[in-house]
């Protein structure tokens, strides 16, 4: 059974919330490590600025894995589709088979 969970993550860089959309997270990812290397190596900043990214990169990572795992889901169906798919072609020619099997006995 599959289990729905919303969660929603607040954001805040400079003051200003982050876009709540994938594409937000990342743009703000990339904007503070542009911003990071005009900060003084080991300042406040520098850390502030640090911590935000390491948050940033891990809410990237967690879509990223939970992408990975829809992407399986999906292949699982399209495998099981195969195969039922085979599965009747190789049915339907076993019967096909024995179809004209009983034909030319019948003949005989």
């Amino acid at each position: 059974m599959a289990v729905n969970s919303n969660r929603r993550i607040n954001i805040f860089i400079n003051g200003k919330e982050v876009e709540q959309t994938i594409g937000g997270v990342r743009a703000a990812y990339d904007e503070l490590n542009r911003s990071i290397k005009q900060s003084e190596f080991q300042s406040e900043e520098y850390w502030q600025k640090a911590d935000k990214i390491k948050q940033l990169k891990s809410v990237i990572d967690e879509h990223t894995a939970s992408m990975k795992n829809v992407k399986t889901g999906w292949d699982k169906m399209g495998d099981s589709i195969k195969e039922t798919a085979l599965g009747f072609i190789g049915a339907t020619a076993i019967m096909g088979a024995f179809s004209k099997l009983t034909s030319f006995f019948q003949m005989v």
